[in-house]
């Protein structure tokens, strides 16, 4: 293979590079089954999932099982348990305008793109090139240093075409795209995880909000009740049947109470504020309507939650694929001590 150039160095900067000098020139077969051959070698270790021993069973609880943990559908509308029509609106446009859940969805996409230019390592790099040329004949003008266009203009045509191939001689690259493809299912899980979290975090906002609502209903029902009271305790003292004692005590009872709605309403505000907050709107645009009554009813809840609860968790499968990751690295770093084969053809 006199016309096949092989060059090998070391491996800080330098590689090991096979030039062709046109295209058609070819690669023999045995050079390229060899190197086919040698694609299947991959350095580094095989991805194990962990195991912690932690004995059979717990000392003092009885029928506990091993977490499995998964990440949760996405699909999943849980909060439709409370059948309350308003909780389901404001979910529909947490899960569209959310900030957190937009940034996650954003890293998710570039995790995901990310895998996608790894696994397009494996394969050959053709670059076209083309560049046209328009020029004149310079004459120099007798007599003088001048210099002026000439008569005989003519224009260049150039193209290029390139291939070049890396080959995974050592399996760096397949252990990026594991590497890679790891990555992009605990972006997976901690987009699970925000959406979980914002979803988890209005729905909570949203409860305390309506016992709010229930609790300035009653306490505006108090202060009218108070108010009455004080109304007549003032009439009586008049009369002489009572002392302004009894007047101060009434007043009293009923300006705490007003001071006590205020701090509602106030409480009310900061809440109706975070729930614009997570819906990614202004504060000042969002309200919502008071309701004198509490129509949520709270699904029952077992005694012991149930391990499934755990496994269901979304930070703890992305903890797990992290892992996945940082040892798939272990093997590109691996490959990078050894020499790199580069296949080019212009």
């Amino acid at each position: 293979m006199s016309l096949l150039g092989i060059r090998c160095a070391p491996f800080n900067g330098l590689f090991v590079t096979h030039k062709m000098t046109g295209l058609r020139r070819w690669v023999s077969v045995s050079s390229i089954s060899l190197a086919v051959f040698l694609v299947g070698c991959s350095v580094g270790p095989d991805y194990v999932t962990p195991i912690v021993e932690t004995g059979d069973r717990y000392k003092a609880v009885e029928g506990w099982i091993p977490a499995m943990p998964s990440s949760p559908n996405p699909g999943d509308t849980w909060w439709e348990i409370y059948q309350d029509p308003t909780l389901d609106r404001l979910m529909t446009r947490l899960n569209e305008n959310n900030l957190s859940i937009e940034q996650a969805q954003a890293q998710y996409r570039q995790a995901v793109s990310l895998v996608r230019s790894a696994d397009a390592s494996l394969y050959p790099t053709l670059g076209l090139t083309g560049d046209v040329t328009r020029a004149d004949v310079p004459v120099v003008v007798p007599g003088s240093s001048a210099v002026v266009g000439g008569t005989a203009p003519y224009t260049e045509y150039a193209s290029g075409l390139g291939l070049s191939w890396e080959i995974d001689l050592w399996g760096g690259i397949a252990r990026n795209i594991e590497a890679q493809s790891a990555s992009a299912q605990a972006s997976a899980g901690d987009l699970a995880a925000a959406r979980l979290s914002a979803q988890a975090a209005l729905a909570t906002t949203y409860l305390q909000l309506r016992v709010l609502d229930v609790q300035s209903d009653l306490l505006a029902r108090t202060v009218a009740a108070y108010d009455r009271s004080y109304q007549v305790t003032v009439r009586l003292q008049r009369a002489g049947l009572v002392d302004k004692t009894d007047v101060a005590v009434s007043r009293t009872q009923l300006e705490s109470a007003r001071v006590q709605q205020l701090d509602l309403r106030w409480q009310r505000s900061q809440l109706e504020n975070a729930i614009a907050v997570l819906l990614g709107q202004a504060p000042s645009s969002f309200a919502l309507e008071p309701v004198a009554e509490m129509k949520i009813r709270p699904p029952a809840i077992p005694v012991g939650l149930p391990s499934t609860l755990l496994q269901r968790r979304p930070d703890i499968a992305s903890a797990e694929r992290r892992t996945a990751a940082a040892n798939a690295q272990i093997g590109v770093a691996t490959a990078a001590w050894f020499p790199d084969l580069s296949i080019s053809a212009n």
